[in-house]
């Protein structure tokens, strides 16, 4: 069976060499990405197919410069591993250069889940350009805990439904 640090270690070996089709074969189909910030790349993110498309976003922003490379040696917890990192992008107009951890979690040679942590979110998210914001309305639903859900929607402006708003592409 595969380590969880021998998964992360192949993921960022290929990272850091620009090999994304082995980068994207150490996802679980239903990954689980929890991207920091108030960005468009910002919130989370379900599937290896979103997470493929957020990364794939994130080098056409930076255009093809965004680059990540740990700084220290990765840290194993059973199955989650923590990696220090330092990453570097330019665009026209603009440079970012920051540090952070990324942790990751690791099921049947997999990665599962992924939380990033930045030093200067005010940098990356002016990097990465604001939030595009999208109005989401959910269906009603009773509330949990016996509260009068019609009442608590109405008095809100919206009866028979929740409106929320989310960064677009985020679930």
């Amino acid at each position: 069976m595969t380590t969880p640090l021998a998964v992360i270690t192949t993921y960022f070996e290929a990272l850091e060499s620009g090999d994304f089709a082995t980068v994207a074969a150490q996802f679980a189909d239903d990954v689980v990405w929890h991207q920091p910030g108030d960005n468009q790349f910002s919130g989370v993110h379900r599937g290896s197919e979103a997470v493929g498309a957020m990364i794939g976003g994130m080098m056409s922003v930076s255009e093809g410069t965004f680059s990540l490379r740990r700084n220290a040696p990765l840290m194993v917890n059973g199955d989650v591993v923590a990696a220090s990192v330092h990453w570097t992008g330019k665009r026209s107009g603009a440079e970012m250069d920051g540090v952070g951890v990324d942790v990751m979690r690791v099921a049947g040679g997999k990665v599962v889940e992924v939380w990033l942590f930045t030093a200067d979110p005010a940098e990356e998210d002016a990097f990465w350009g604001a939030a595009r914001l999208e109005v989401v309305t959910l269906p009603h639903v009773c509330h949990p805990f016996g509260l009068d859900h019609d009442r608590l929607c109405a008095w809100n402006g919206n009866a028979g439904g929740r409106t929320r708003v989310r960064p677009s592409g985020t679930a």
